[in-house]
């Protein structure tokens, strides 16, 4: 895999392999790694908490289109941030809010 670049944050491991195997299912290279939070969350040891998921960076657009096709997006925005927060940047995305 050439240089990684972020794609999501994701509330759990479970939900990173969930992305990941779908962008696999596309021939998209995907890992995931705890985020600083979950990390610091723990001391240091291994345990759960937030993942970041990351692509390779020649893969980043269309990681980016898959994950909004699925309405992926939008779900784990909600799962990770609470509903009113993802509310905002969904619809800053959309180009609803400046």
């Amino acid at each position: 895999m050439s240089r990684l670049v972020h794609l999501a944050i994701v509330p759990t491991e479970s939900e990173a392999e969930i992305v990941c195997a779908l962008l696999r299912t596309e021939g998209i290279e995907c890992d995931h790694q705890p985020t600083n939070f979950s990390v610091g969350s723990m001391d240091g040891m291994p345990g759960g908490g937030p993942r970041e998921v990351v692509v390779a960076e020649q893969a980043l657009t269309r990681a980016q289109e898959l994950l909004a096709a699925s309405g992926a997006t939008e779900s784990l925005l909600r799962t990770a941030l609470g509903e009113p927060a993802a509310a905002l940047l969904v619809a800053k995305d959309n180009g609803v809010l400046p």
